[in-house]
Parts: structure tokens; sequence; C-alpha cells
């Protein structure tokens, strides 16, 4: 009888502590939240200079987002998109390729007439990389200008930050009340 008792008295000190351990990691996702504040590594920018010769005019440009290495990037005049998003160390996994940003500050796009490109303002471009590529490798190239920016963004997640916290904190307490439910079960 008193075995029975202490068995119980385990699995409901147990069924607490997973309990009161995933409350206390709900406080703190909510917290986190609360602020805006999304735990990620922070990303590494420089400056990179290519040129294929020393005579070489080179131009500015800003890349950044979903690359090996963002970063301001001085290249030769005649560097086009694709050389740009090689020299960069190429794209991340993560890279939305259908969606790559570029605003020009010069020259706008306005005479090529594709339909990988789209025009969102008067010089900004969304281009469709991966479509460009798989379709069209001979067109003309993508000239970019001095002081051009392009952003590669990143893939949008099927499941919401929020709707994953909520099913991982969903999980964590069912498995904390199974456990308490089993434990009791055992003990009889």
């Amino acid at each position: 009888m008193e075995a029975s008792i202490a068995h119980r008295i385990s699995a409901a000190v147990i069924s607490f502590s997973l309990i009161m351990q995933s409350t206390f990691a709900w406080g703190q996702l909510r917290e986190s939240s609360a602020a805006g504040i999304d735990i990620k590594a922070p990303q590494q920018t420089a400056e990179y200079i290519f040129r294929n010769t020393p005579r070489d005019n080179l131009i500015a440009i800003q890349l950044f987002g979903s690359v090996e290495r963002p970063g301001l990037y001085y290249v030769p005049e005649d560097t086009d998109l694709m050389k740009l998003l090689i020299l960069s160390g190429g794209v991340l996994n993560s890279a939305e390729m259908e969606e790559i940003i570029v605003r020009k500050s010069g020259k706008s796009w306005l005479g090529l007439e594709m339909k990988y490109i789209e025009q969102k303002s008067p010089q900004t471009y969304e281009v469709n990389v991966d479509s460009l590529l798989r379709e069209a490798p001979a067109l003309r190239p993508l000239r970019l200008e001095h002081q051009d920016f392009v952003y590669v963004p990143q893939k949008t997640s099927m499941i919401s930050n929020d709707v994953s916290k909520v099913v991982t904190i969903g999980s964590v307490l069912l498995t904390a009340i199974l456990t308490g439910l089993l434990i009791n079960e055992r003990s009889k």
C-alpha cells in the first residue's frame, strides 16, 4: 500500500515538474515574441573587390539577403546579376530565387521586355532567376551599374513561427500529461 502511494506521489512530482518546465519555456517564448526578438545569428557583411585586370573601372553594388557572402561588392563595369551571385559564393538553400529584388540607381531595365523581370516601381525590379536560368540561359545579361542594390529574399515557411511555437508547447504539455498517466498506470 505504501509503495503505491509513493509511486503516485513520484508520478505527480514528475508530471508537475514537466508541466512547470514547459510553462517556463512558454513564458520565455512569449516574452521574446512580444519583444519582436527572433533568435538568429547576425548576418555578416563585408566589402569585396573583384577585378579582371588592374585597369578595370570598378562599380559598387550592394548585395544582401540569402547569399553566402553578403556585402558591398566592387566589381568591373560589365558585371551582370548572375556573375554577382556567383562572386558572392552563391545563394543559400533558403533563397527565394523567384523574387530577387534589384533596385537600379541609373539606367533602368525598361528596354528589356522579358517575362522573367517584373517592374515594381520606376527603378525597382523583381527577377525570377530560377525561370531565367532554366528557360532562357542565352538571353541578354542583366547588367548592373554603380550603386545598384540587390536583395535575395529568404523563402517563407509553410508554418509561421507562432504556429510552430504553439505546436511545440502543446506537444510538451501533452507529453508531460501522458507521462504522468503512464507512470500512474504502471504504479498500480
